[in-house]
Order: structure tokens, then sequence, then C-alpha cells
């Protein structure tokens, strides 16, 4: 059962387009859909649905790059123990036992803390997330980090970074098989030069095709709004650079 987080019509049409072909592949099977409309901040529950996704992609990942469907119970316990933290319990014959935490005994900090080891997971084995996944980080920003990181000078050529991008779903739509798009900046575009490769984005063809124009400040503006989840908090060079640095630790 396949679920997705819609954060704008463009989403929401690519899902439909999906449900259209696997109908036109089995006219024979009938699909059960479900939704709901959430408007609150992420509770426990908003943050198990999230983990669920998680845990959908990876199976997914897996079954490719190694040919074996590896259930959803086994891939929980895999997160659990490389991301969730431990705690000490006093058993009833005495003797203390570790335990590793599930979500439903974390507070909201350790919530956020596992899910930002996960993510970090996923980033280090390179597993396709959707953008409402791949970023969840965006809502758990340290301002100061943020303005340290914005001042970073990165080198401006990396290719390896340019083919993680393309391995990653749109950040509009959520399709794969993506391009890497140079985002524009005003005060880096000011420098006469090629724009940097830490101002990737990943964009599919179509809406790079369909919703871009030729002006840079138009087209940044574009995605921006299109996307706006992941630039409610950061500028577009803090969101890039935020990104690239999360791409630099994880290779090391």
């Amino acid at each position: 059962m396949a679920k997705y987080v819609v954060t704008n019509l463009k989403k929401l049409i690519n899902i439909f387009a999906e449900v259209k072909t696997e109908l036109e592949k089995h006219p024979d099977r009938s699909i059960n859909l479900s939704w709901e409309f959430s408007f609150r901040e992420k509770t426990r529950s908003q943050l198990g649905y999230f983990f669920g996704g998680i845990v959908e992609a990876i199976q997914k990942h897996f079954k490719e790059i190694y040919g074996e469907e590896y259930s959803k119970e086994i891939i929980k316990e895999l997160l659990y123990v490389e991301c969730s933290s431990k705690e000490e319990l006093i058993s009833p014959n005495g003797k203390t036992i570790e335990i590793t935490k599930r979500i439903s005994m974390m507070s909201v900090e350790e919530m956020s803390q596992f899910i930002e080891k996960v993510l970090i997971f996923c980033e280090q084995y390179e597993i396709p997330l959707q953008p409402e996944l791949r970023f969840l980080w965006v809502n758990n920003l340290n301002p100061e980090y943020v303005a340290e990181v914005e001042e970073t000078k990165f080198r401006e050529r990396d290719e390896s970074y340019l083919r993680y991008v393309r391995s990653q779903p749109c950040i509009i739509c959520g399709a794969y098989h993506s391009e890497a798009h140079h985002l524009k900046d005003r005060e880096l575009a000011g420098l006469g030069a090629k724009t940097p490769d830490y101002m990737a984005v990943s964009l599919c063809s179509e809406c790079h095709r369909n919703y871009l124009g030729s002006d840079s400040h138009i087209t940044t503006e574009k995605v921006k709004r299109l996307a706006p989840f992941l630039f409610r908090k950061l500028s577009t060079k803090q969101f890039c650079k935020m990104c690239y640095e999360r791409y630099l630790k994880c290779k090391r």
C-alpha cells in the first residue's frame, strides 16, 4: 500500500497518473484510495506515518538492489537498532537490561533526533526519498548552525553531488529520473561565473520544461512557490548549502 503526503497540485496530478497507469496495466485490479487532510504541527502519530513512508522507501530500494523483499518489520528493526537511542531498565529479577526505544516511547526531542538519524542513514546509502520525507530536517534547524553553514566556503564544482541530486525524486512532484537544476541566487549571480554545483536541486524534465522560464530570478521564485515547504524557513542559498553540507557529512 503506497502512502503519499501531497504538498501541491502537481504532486497530486502525478499520483493520479500513477494510479491510471496501474489500472491500464491491470484492468482487473481494484484500487482503494483513502486520504486525510492535516493542517496541524506533526504529532506522534504523524511522525509514525512519516516513519512508515521511509520504511516503504527503504523496502523498495533494498528489493531493487538485492533482489529480495525484506519485510517492513525487519526494516523497522534495522532502523531502530541503527538510529534509536537506548535506555537501561531494571527487570523484575533485579537485572539491568538495555532496550531500544520505539517511537511510542520517545519524547518529542528524541523523536526529532531519531528521524534525523534515519534521514542521514538514507542519505548515506543513497536511498531515494520523496521530498516530504527527504527534507523533514528543515523543520528542526538551529539558526546559529544555519548561519554558520551559509558562511562556509564550499568548492564550486562537485560532479559526485550532481549525480546524487539526479538520483533523487523531483522536489516539486516527486517523479524520478531527475535533472540537476542550478537555482540562481542574486548574491552568487553577481560573481559573473557559473552557478556553483552546491546550488543544484532535483527537478524532473517535465517540471523543468513546463514550470520554469528563461529568466533566472523568475525560475528560482517559481521553484520556491511550487515547493514552499522547503523554503519556509530558509533562503535559496541557505537551503542549498544545508543540503550540500548534509551530503558531505554523509560521505565522510
